[in-house]
């Protein structure tokens, strides 16, 4: 479970699909960066939380994990940069919950840019992505999306709803078997 795999202070990502009124196509979704802030949590009980300004519907049952996003580098990429806006990652769409986003250094120089702009980066402290890591998530988000790939999460509300269900329709199902029952022996006679 991906959720074993968070360490506060490391990176994740997630892919988000676009917006259905986008012009984007259906294959297409974003990669979402995150830098944990929490341990990841199951949620005991279905609640609405609220993460800078939105409000999030939890469900019972589901595992989620505090983090905060990474930013594009502008003009540098698979460069990241953390950002200070607080969200929580529902842990199913997590693709890799312990992703190795390697730190500035002179063995992992950043692209060329002028030097105010990369003194503001540097002071961010970005990280960068291996190409390999960018391609297999790309690839696994594909997969998923292929596949129709969604984690369901058991509604206790719902369990007891479809309950009530049941016994209805086993109850009508009763009634038209006795209404059976009472044209046969009408047909009989």
């Amino acid at each position: 479970m991906m959720a074993s795999d968070v360490k506060i202070g490391g990176f994740g990502a997630y892919p988000v699909l676009p917006d259905p009124d986008s012009n984007r196509s259906a294959n297409a979704f974003d990669l979402y960066l995150v830098q944990w802030s929490s341990e990841p949590w199951e949620v005991q009980e279905d609640e609405v939380v609220e993460v800078e300004g939105e409000q999030v519907q939890l469900r019972k049952g589901e595992w989620v994990c505090k983090g905060k996003w990474l930013y594009d580098v502008p003009r540098a990429l698979r460069w990241y940069f953390p950002g200070d806006i607080e969200i929580i990652v529902r842990m199913q769409t997590v693709l890799n919950a312990d992703l190795n986003l390697e730190p500035y250094t002179d063995s992992n120089p950043m692209p060329r840019m002028n030097r105010t702009t990369m003194e503001q980066v540097l002071q961010k402290n970005p990280v960068k992505m291996s190409a390999d890591d960018w391609d297999w998530m790309m690839d696994e988000a594909h997969r998923r999306i292929d596949f129709g790939f969604e984690e369901v999460v058991e509604d206790s509300s719902d369990d007891e709803s479809d309950e009530e269900s049941e016994s209805e329709s086993e109850d009508s199902m009763s009634d038209d078997s006795e209404s059976d029952d009472s044209e046969e022996d009408s047909d009989s006679d």
